[in-house]
């Protein structure tokens, strides 16, 4: 089953079979379902999925049709680009078109961060070579710590699924008090104890130059502010939130980010601000 999407381009027969076909022998529309090999690299954006019925077990699904830049070669030869997971997926698929495809399956376009991912597949070489310069966007979703853990299969959309099971699932929560300047210190865990932090939005484009230790004083106070204003749609009682900045890798490749955090006892249960 297909959720109607205003972003589809184009349109699949239904009714395909499990391994029927990889994903490039018949361009998948958007809210088709794939299921993605799981191997030691199976995030690789690289990685061809293979078309399935969404009615079937899956672990991922198209949301979104980029293009790949004209004034690239062939992406075997622009894998030192395409391998930078974070940039390459921002530029191709931004959030902004994985929730304009929620919105699409019923759901309100803003929501509590959550453990589903984004990757972006650019065309094989030999579909590069025919002139496709589709790429493709999935989401898919981890049960356990990045990097840990497989992708989860599922049966139905994800807008089904969070349409039928609400948000909380699926919500994305640090295990301890969330740390600045550390991905492996803020791993997606489910949200299982009033101890853990939940994840409740995004603070950008922050600006000045970083302090040491790392993110600075003046960084780390400017994140918290703005993680303050994020999470007055989500926050119960006196507690207050706290933003997590991005790693200083990430700080020095141009993402200036912090994920904003509030403790899961204090969240309100609501999943639009």
């Amino acid at each position: 089953m297909r959720i109607p999407s205003i972003l589809a381009a184009a349109s699949l027969a239904a009714g395909l079979l499990v391994g029927a076909a990889p994903a490039y022998a018949a361009q998948p529309a958007v809210g088709d379902c794939l299921d993605l090999p799981v191997t030691a690299k199976w995030f690789d954006n690289f990685v061809i999925g293979t078309l399935v019925d969404c009615e079937a077990p899956h672990n991922s699904e198209v949301f979104h049709l980029g293009a790949y830049p004209d004034d690239w070669g062939a992406p075997s030869t622009e894998k030192e680009r395409i391998g930078d997971y974070g940039q390459f997926t921002s530029r191709m698929c931004p959030y902004t078109t994985l929730n304009a495809y929620l919105e699409a399956g019923g759901l309100e376009p803003k929501m509590i961060l959550d453990r589903f991912y984004t990757t972006a597949v650019p065309p094989t070489d030999e579909a590069w070579e025919a002139g496709d310069r589709t790429v493709q966007c999935v989401v898919y979703a981890l049960s356990g710590p990045w990097g840990k853990d497989k992708p989860t299969a599922w049966t139905g959309t994800i807008p089904e699924r969070v349409l039928a099971e609400g948000w909380k699932p699926f919500a994305l929560c640090s295990k301890a008090m969330p740390k600045s300047g550390t991905d492996s210190g803020n791993p997606p865990f489910r949200c299982t104890k009033p101890s853990q932090w939940i994840a409740i939005g995004r603070a950008t484009n922050l600006t000045g130059a970083a302090g040491r230790p790392f993110p600075g004083q003046q960084i780390q106070a400017q994140a918290d502010r703005r993680c303050a204003k994020e999470a007055k749609g989500f926050i119960k009682g006196k507690a207050k939130a706290f933003a997590a900045v991005e790693s200083q890798e990430m700080w020095e490749q141009g993402i200036r980010e912090a994920v904003c955090y509030i403790p899961l006892q204090n969240w309100n249960g609501k999943s639009v601000a």
